[in-house]
């Protein structure tokens, strides 16, 4: 079904698409000059800074069993080091749905409420039971990476893991860099298949803060 933009409206000002869309980058470009400020306010540690002049991987791996990490203490850091010195950030993802279940079928959007319930937004022929199947086993995986030149840095987050959900292990993420022996390229196709190679290391991580 096709909308008039000029009807479609959003709160009680009434804007319509093109307006709301710059009220949005607006308040979306406060918003991240806020979390600039903020984060250029954490302290990094250390270890932390250490690994960006470290070559070799016991070394790295020696300064990183020291961290415990936080969702601001990771974007601080890589603000800084591309601020600093020159690296470059990206990111990749990668979502793998439970065997028997195509992303072709999946709703527009679905929400699993904090009652269990699922809302569902969006015509799809699965039941609310294959949905919230979907949206609790799926594993999904994801990758910052910082490089210059030959050098990068990367770290793995897996939904599992930073829930703290995975057998034996509290909320965590993973590292690994250049030093480890690995291809770039081969991360990056490993993250967009929803797996990510071995690391050796569990941070301790704390989402949120």
């Amino acid at each position: 079904m096709e909308v008039n933009a000029q009807k479609v409206q959003h709160g009680e000002r009434g804007f319509n698409d093109a307006e709301a869309r710059k009220v949005g980058y607006k308040a979306g470009y406060n918003d991240f000059v806020n979390h600039l400020k903020e984060a250029g306010a954490i302290e990094i540690p250390d270890p932390l800074r250490k690994i960006l002049f470290l070559k070799k991987k016991d070394r790295q791996q020696s300064c990183i069993n020291q961290l415990q990490l936080t969702t601001n203490l990771v974007m601080a850091f890589i603000y800084d080091v591309c601020k600093t010195h020159g690296f470059a950030y990206s990111m990749y993802s990668g979502r793998v749905l439970p065997q028997g279940l195509k992303w072709e079928d999946m709703p527009q959007m679905a929400y699993l409420e904090e009652d269990g319930t699922v809302s569902v937004y969006g015509k799809t022929s699965l039941t609310t039971g294959q949905i919230k199947a979907a949206i609790e086993q799926q594993k999904t995986v994801i990758a910052k990476f910082i490089d210059k030149g030959p050098n990068w840095h990367c770290f793995v987050y897996t939904m599992k893991g930073v829930n703290g959900k995975e057998t034996g292990q509290g909320p965590h993420v993973h590292y690994l860099s250049n030093a480890w022996g690995i291809k770039r390229d081969k991360v990056v196709s490993d993250i967009k298949a929803g797996k990510y190679p071995y690391t050796g290391n569990h941070i301790s991580y704390q989402r949120y803060s």
